[in-house]
Order: C-alpha cells, then sequence, then structure tokens
C-alpha cells in the first residue's frame, strides 16, 4: 500500500518526507485543506491526536514528527538511505536531523523565513539583526562538520538527513529572503548543497517548483 504523508507543499516539514517517498516510489503527499482546518476534523486527529501537519500514514499506521517518518520510510524500503548497517553513519544522520529542530528551526526559520512567508510577524531589528549573525555562524559550524569533502551529510549520496534539510535551505536560500528586509544571502557552499540535492533527486522539479502555486518556490515568489 502507498505510504501518505499529509501534509501542504509549502511546508518544508512536509516536503522532506514526501519528497523521500516520492524518490523511493512508495508513497506521495497527501494534501490537506490546511485552511479549512482538515488538520483538526475528528478524522484526522484520530490519525495524529495533536492534529497537526505532517501526519504518516501507512495502512492502520500513522505516525507524527518528520524524521520520524522519515526513519521509518528507510527502514521499511531504503536501509542505505539511514546508514544502513554502519552505526555511526546513522549517528552522523540522527544527529543532523535533531540539529533542525534543536538550533536550526528555532534561529533561523522562526526568526526570518517565516515572517517572509507570512506565517509569522517580524523581529525587532536588533533581534533580526543578531538572528542573521546566529544563522551565519550557526551554518558554519554545520558545514565545517557536515559538508566537508563530501557532497551530502553522510556521504556522496543523499541520506534522509538531506531530504530533512534541504528544504529548509532551499527556503532560507530563496531570492525572497534575500530581497526582504533580512537582505541575507546563504553561503555559495549551501547553494551547490541544494543544487546537487537537486540533480539527484528529479523529483525536486516538481515538488519545490511546480505544484500549482503551491510549492515552496512559487509560494515564497508570491511574497515578494
Amino acid at each position: 500500500m502507498s505510504i501518505k504523508i499529509h501534509g501542504v507543499s509549502i511546508s518544508a516539514n512536509c516536503v522532506g518526507p514526501a519528497l523521500f517517498c516520492m524518490n523511493k516510489k512508495c508513497g506521495e503527499l497527501a494534501v490537506i485543506d490546511f485552511m479549512a482546518g482538515e488538520h483538526k476534523s475528528p478524522d484526522f486527529v484520530k490519525k495524529n491526536p495533536w492534529g497537526q501537519m505532517p501526519t504518516l500514514e501507512d495502512g492502520d499506521f500513522c505516525l507524527p514528527q518528520t524524521s520520524s517518518m522519515l526513519r521509518y520510510v528507510a527502514n521499511k524500503v531504503s536501509p542505505e538511505s539511514y546508514g544502513g548497517d554502519d552505526i555511526r553513519k546513522k549517528a552522523v544522520i540522527d544527529s543532523a536531523m535533531d540539529w533542525v529542530m534543536d538550533s536550526f528551526y528555532k534561529d533561523t526559520i522562526l526568526g526570518f523565513v517565516y515572517p517572509v512567508m507570512g506565517f509569522a510577524g517580524w523581529p525587532a531589528d536588533d533581534v533580526l539583526e543578531e538572528t542573521k549573525k546566529k544563522t551565519e555562524e550557526n551554518l558554519k559550524k554545520f558545514e565545517g562538520k557536515f559538508l566537508t569533502g563530501q557532497k551530502f551529510i553522510a556521504g556522496n549520496e543523499p541520506s534522509i538527513a538531506d531530504f530533512r534539510i534541504y528544504p529548509f535551505m532551499f527556503s532560507l536560500g530563496h531570492q525572497a529572503i534575500e530581497k526582504s528586509k533580512t537582505g541575507y544571502v546563504l553561503p555559495d557552499r549551501f547553494k551547490t548543497y541544494c543544487k546537487d540535492f537537486e540533480e539527484a533527486i528529479p523529483e525536486c522539479k516538481t515538488m519545490m517548483y511546480s505544484m500549482g502555486g503551491f510549492s515552496l518556490d512559487e509560494y515564497m515568489k508570491s511574497k515578494m
């Protein structure tokens, strides 16, 4: 049975596991009507009691949390995408995915990506400048730890950590961010990282750029 990732295509949290399922030919994004509150409906809350996106559905099995979904799908259909039997590679993948929510999401995505997208208000100017400084320092450390001497986080082939992180880097590097009051420009290493990922994962062409006005690219362009 095809795995469904219930969510929306303008959410980086939803895009990662949906892209992974599409690439592994085992599932797809099942778009929900977020504005109508479908994620809070009784039927949906049976799948995810928190009424949040994304939510994975695989037959009678349902699962919240993006990173957990990626691990589940990899363990089911593509163990090599989660390090195979190499426990150190698995640990590296887990560490990078944890970094997203422990550091990058709260310091950068909430700080000036979501305001551009209209999902949050703008912080004060001094807070914005501090967020930019933290982002630059954080990405420099991330590059040194995970992206030195290899294309992707756990080697030269994408792992589930890349599916977790790429949609956020794509958003951060979008021209809508650069042309906003942040003026932030994604470092060249991460621009190359995004380009390499898109070349390796052809499903990005549709999911990231052509979803009837609701891909991340299309949506962010509408905010320029």
